[in-house]
């Protein structure tokens, strides 16, 4: 709702974490985080998630149509704090110098009695 109020378009594909897990907070929170960098930094209308299960967990790739980047990605405080969050949980992020947003999950936990 949030990007449709702002004129922004997202696009999913592909199978994402079931909600209500660590997994799908992080990948929520990952989306929140580009949506706000495109509409602040990039100037975009449009944010492409693609998300795939993997023998590990999950990767799920965040991509605009925004304005490249005109120097290297510095890390603010929103990006920081996703990565921390990421890290802790066993996931990892990566971005690429056109700003691609890399998110790796590992597999859910299973709850144990």
């Amino acid at each position: 709702r949030a990007a449709q109020a702002i004129g922004v378009t997202i696009a999913r594909s592909g199978a994402f974490p079931q909600e209500g897990t660590e997994s799908a907070q992080l990948a929520e929170a990952a989306a929140h985080e580009c949506l706000t960098n495109l509409v602040r930094h990039a100037g975009g209308t449009r944010l492409e998630i693609l998300s795939e299960r993997t023998a590990e967990g999950w990767s799920i790739r965040y991509r605009n149509d925004g304005d490249a980047p005109s120097g290297p990605i510095v890390e603010g405080s929103g990006l920081t704090a996703l990565r921390a969050r990421t890290e802790a949980a066993g996931g990892a992020i990566a971005h690429a110098p056109r700003f691609e947003l890399m998110l790796t999950l590992p597999q859910e936990r299973q709850e144990t009695l």
